[in-house]
This record gives C-alpha cells, structure tokens and sequence, in this order.
C-alpha cells in the first residue's frame, strides 16, 4: 500500500470522525433532538449506499494496485450490438420505472417525480453517450 493510499484512507476516517463528533455536538442539545431524528431518518438510505460505495471503492484501489504492477490498466470488452440495445432499455426505462413506483406507490405524479426521472435520465444518458462513444471499428 502506498503513502498516497494510506493518506487517502486517513483522511477519509478523518473526515468521518469530525462529521460524527461535529453531529453529536450539535445534536447534544434537547431542543434539536428531534431534527437529529428526522435527520437519521433521511440519511439511511443515503448511509447505506454510501458506505456499500467505500467499501467498493476500496476494493477498486487494490485491484488498481494489481493492475499497475501488471503494467496494464486496459479494460477490453467485447460487444455485441444487443448489449447495446440494452444499455439503451436502462437508459430509457429507469426513468420510466421511477415514475410508474411513484404512481403505484402513492397514486399521483409530482412534479418533483418528473424531475427525478429526468434528472436520472440525463445521467444515464451522457453516461451511455460516454462508454459507447469510445468505440472502435
């Protein structure tokens, strides 16, 4: 492990433990007790991709590592025109699905929804543009 990954992992914590302590100290005080519970409620979701995204990214360092001692970081993929009809299916229903749960779930879109859906859909889009853009023939 070099030093560079070692300062990364440092910081990391670090920036963790102030955030926490930073929490409790504001949090300490009766009177916001309860923003610290709505709080905890919305950052679940957001806590659990996050750590699940730490933890693959350290795991996407180390393979990193592997590969430049190897001294080759290419990533060949072989395509057929198919995997790119699905790529464009994601693409377009992602969208459409975050719409249609919203609409079973509740049974009204809003406009926050349309939003949301337009937002993951420029996302996946430009991405979609990005990795097929980078073909060869």
């Amino acid at each position: 492990m070099s030093a560079k990954n070692i300062l990364i992992d440092f910081i990391n914590y670090l920036f963790i433990i102030l955030l926490v302590l930073l929490c409790f100290l504001y949090f300490i005080d009766p009177e916001r007790f309860q923003q610290f519970t709505e709080l905890m409620r919305a950052m679940v979701p957001l806590a659990v991709f996050s750590i699940i995204f730490l933890i693959k990214l350290k795991f996407i360092r180390v393979e990193l590592e592997s590969k430049k001692e190897e001294g080759s970081t290419d990533i060949v993929l072989f395509l057929v025109f198919f995997d790119k009809v699905k790529a464009d299916l994601v693409t377009f229903g992602i969208p459409m699905l975050i719409i249609l749960l919203k609409l079973i779930i509740t049974g009204a879109v809003e406009v926050v929804d349309i939003l949301a859906a337009a937002i993951s859909f420029v996302g996946l889009y430009v991405w979609h543009r990005y990795l097929f853009n980078k073909v060869r023939t």
